[in-house]
């Protein structure tokens, strides 16, 4: 097996529409350049598997597949497997790759749906082929499994989760130097409304530290972050305090590396990938008027959640395993709760079963609780059918 990756800044361009937030905001300067990140891994048998990551804030199904498409029309074989996934930054400049799947029909003033591009395609092409060229063979792949506190907490329960799992790989090669990855849930959102930087936000922003320091990144993911956030860690919303705990995350990650032995290391002799689709029907429309005594965002959230009607929905999960490594990438955004086994302890995930959200599309929360909590109340299908996910993801029958 051989490995490779490439990053590539992406074009950002002031007064261009940032994402997340309504109304609309309009970029006025940059605070650091959006990124493509693709790692690129060949199989014995020649198949490539390739995992592009993106400083956005969602990727939509159809928009992935017209990716594809795109890079198929101009003559190059992209590879065999190919997931695209998004850091979810709030501040990146366009507003989302949705077009018009699920979030571009619930929130039109947030989603400037975005067709792909040929610049877009040209950088994510030249991308692949740049960490095709820079591959080598692939001795082993070492898996961390910690803790971090003081980055991201509980946006549902102050308090809860003072503890965020980080699970750390790196891809061992032969004779080049190694490449990182690293996972770790959390809304990436320092930055807040009020900001018309373009930034890629958390995960971004330590990606680009850990370069600065000469690591060589395919990416920070972010994993079950739905009810994660820097809301209750940070002390403000400025580009201080995101450089701050972009610090603490990217410390972390470093000391990992420096003090922490591997809790497992493959040497990979193949990867192979499958895909499980889940049926999900919607929630059911809310026909009362917002309770005017619940916070403003719950009122607000409801009434779009009512204005709607969506037909049921098909969430592909993909897999990919390596050995006992299996890494899940899930559209959406699942909660960390559903997966911690004590809430107020150093609990890990194991360093062996990675779960990656906003991965190849975005319906958006999957909570599995109807609990009054803004996530909830913005999620638009069936608990009953998120709780089998879930179930699934978690290796329950």
């Amino acid at each position: 097996m051989r490995v490779g990756m490439s990053t590539r800044i992406w074009m950002s361009q002031p007064g261009a529409p940032l994402s997340g937030y309504r109304p609309i905001r309009h970029a006025t300067a940059e605070h650091r350049p959006l990124y493509f990140g693709v790692t690129v891994i060949e199989n014995k048998t020649g198949e490539l598997f390739t995992a592009v990551l993106i400083d956005g804030l969602a990727i939509g199904k159809k928009w992935a597949e017209r990716i594809k498409e795109k890079i198929q029309d101009i003559g190059f074989d992209y590879c065999d497997y190919l997931t695209i996934a998004s850091t979810h930054s709030h501040s990146s400049t366009i507003a989302a790759f949705c077009e018009e799947d699920v979030m571009a029909q619930v929130f039109p003033d947030v989603i400037a749906a975005s067709d792909p591009d040929e610049e877009t395609c040209r950088v994510i092409v030249e991308s692949i082929q740049e960490a095709q060229e820079s591959m080598d063979d692939l001795v082993s792949i070492r898996l961390y499994n910690h803790a971090i506190p003081n980055v991201g907490a509980s946006r549902r329960d102050q308090g809860v989760f003072p503890w965020v799992p980080l699970q750390v790989a790196q891809f061992i090669r032969a004779k080049k130097q190694p490449i990182l990855w690293a996972n770790y849930p959390c809304h990436p959102t320092v930055l807040n409304r009020y900001h018309t930087l373009i930034s890629p936000d958390l995960h971004g922003t330590a990606a680009q530290q850990l370069m600065e320091k000469g690591y060589l990144v395919g990416g920070i993911w972010n994993g079950p972050a739905a009810d994660i956030s820097t809301r209750y860690t940070r002390r403000e919303s400025s580009v201080r305090e995101l450089e701050l705990l972009a610090s603490r995350l990217t410390d972390q990650i470093v000391d990992v590396l420096d003090h922490s032995h591997w809790d497992s290391e493959i040497q990979p002799s193949n990867i192979v990938a499958s895909k499980m689709s889940y049926s999900l029907r919607p929630k059911v429309r809310l026909e009362d008027s917002p309770d005017l005594s619940l916070p403003e965002d719950i009122s607000e959230g409801i009434g779009f959640i009512s204005s709607v009607t969506l037909p049921p929905y098909a969430l592909d999960v993909s897999t990919w395993k390596i050995g006992p490594w299996s890494i899940r990438w899930v559209p959406g955004e699942l909660p960390l709760c559903s997966f911690l086994v004590d809430n107020r302890e150093r609990t890990r995930f194991p360093a062996s079963r990675w779960i990656i959200g906003y991965a190849n599309d975005y319906p958006g929360y999957l909570m599995p609780e109807d609990d009054v909590s803004y996530e909830s109340v913005m999620t638009l299908y069936d608990t009953r059918d998120i709780r089998r996910l879930i179930a699934d993801l978690k290796g329950i029958s």
